[in-house]
C-alpha cells in the first residue's frame, strides 16, 4: 500500500511538471508574439491558443503543488512513524537484556 500511494504522489508530481510545460509550449511557440497589425482571424487564434496556454500553466503549477504538498505529508507521516517504531524496538530491547532483579 505504502509504495502505490508513493507511486501516486510521484505521478501526480510529473504531471504537474508535464502539463505545466506543454502550457508553456502553447503559451510561447504556439501563440508567440501577438502580431503587429493581424486580421480578426489572426487576433482569434492567437486569443486561443495564449488562453490555452494560461489554463494549462495555471493547471500544471496546481497539480505540481499538490503533489509536492502530498509527499511533504508523506515524508512526515513515514518520519513520525519510523520514530515511533524505533522508539517501541528500544524499549523492548532494553527490558529482554535483565532479567527480573536488574541484572545483565
Amino acid at each position: 500500500m505504502k509504495g502505490k500511494v508513493n507511486s501516486l504522489v510521484w505521478g501526480i508530481l510529473f504531471a504537474g511538471v508535464i502539463i505545466f510545460f506543454i502550457g508553456c509550449y502553447y503559451a510561447v511557440l504556439e501563440a508567440g508574439l501577438p502580431y503587429q497589425d493581424p486580421t480578426l482571424e489572426m487576433q482569434i487564434e492567437y486569443a486561443i491558443n495564449m488562453g490555452i496556454g494560461k489554463v494549462l500553466i495555471r493547471c500544471g503549477g496546481l497539480t505540481f503543488l499538490v503533489g509536492l504538498l502530498f509527499r511533504i505529508i508523506l515524508s512526515v507521516i513515514n518520519k513520525s512513524n519510523a520514530d515511533k517504531s524505533n522508539t517501541h524496538k528500544e524499549v523492548q530491547d532494553n527490558g529482554a537484556d535483565t532479567d527480573g532483579a536488574g541484572n545483565n
